[in-house]
């Protein structure tokens, strides 16, 4: 048999992808860490994998932009399915609405603007939703003391409750969906997540600017 030479070559050039990512991600790289990184990076999809992609047509046959945008939106949707059974006879009807309230409760009284344009909520669809919370009277508007034009949003007492009540169940459909990753896949994840989040809220705004 002959010996054949191996080179590191190869195992350097992952590490230092590797440290880019964690350093991208603000994480500390770590050799157990890369252990699991680079079998990731080299696990072949096999049968049973591939069958749990079914109803993604042609997988294997889009670039690697188009199988992210598939997959960030499939589990946009199982979010939503868990949504449904996690708060079936509560009084929020959707995600959407959630993210209203949340948004009332962390800003200090938004403006319905303000409120909207953090949620990446059109107007209409947005001043639909607020209707609804407050018949239900969770929230309620207020004048804007600076400009009579302008409401501000706050939630009620009732509307402060269902909130955190809410929030709970959110933790819950939140370990529902990531639980098989663990905290350092998690934090690389929430690191690429947050970049593109920075970038696209930064072009959004120069887009709204200008118009």
């Amino acid at each position: 048999m002959k010996n054949e030479q191996y080179s590191a070559v190869p195992v350097v050039e992952q590490w230092e992808r590797y440290v880019a990512e964690c350093l991208a991600a603000g994480i500390t790289p770590g050799l157990p860490q890369f252990a699991s990184w680079l079998l990731r990076q080299t696990t072949v999809i096999d049968v049973p994998q591939r069958q749990e992609l079914a109803g993604m047509a042609e997988y294997e046959e889009v670039r690697l932009l188009d199988k992210i945008g598939m997959l960030i939106w499939r589990i946009s949707r199982f979010m939503r399915v868990s949504f449904k059974q996690h708060f079936e006879g509560h009084p929020l009807q959707s995600i959407d609405e959630f993210t209203l309230l949340s948004g009332a409760h962390h800003m200090q009284e938004p403006t319905k603007t303000q409120l909207f344009n953090s949620d990446l909520m059109e107007t209409t669809t947005g001043l639909q939703m607020l209707a609804r919370l407050i018949k239900q009277g969770l929230a309620e508007e207020k004048p804007d003391p600076t400009d009579r034009r302008q409401k501000r949003v706050t939630l009620t007492s009732a509307g402060e409750e269902v909130y955190q009540e809410a929030s709970d169940r959110m933790d819950y459909i939140g370990d529902d969906l990531f639980h098989i990753l663990s905290t350092e896949e998690l934090e690389v994840l929430e690191g690429l997540l947050l970049r593109l989040n920075r970038y696209h809220t930064e072009r959004l705004g120069k887009t709204t600017r200008n118009q």
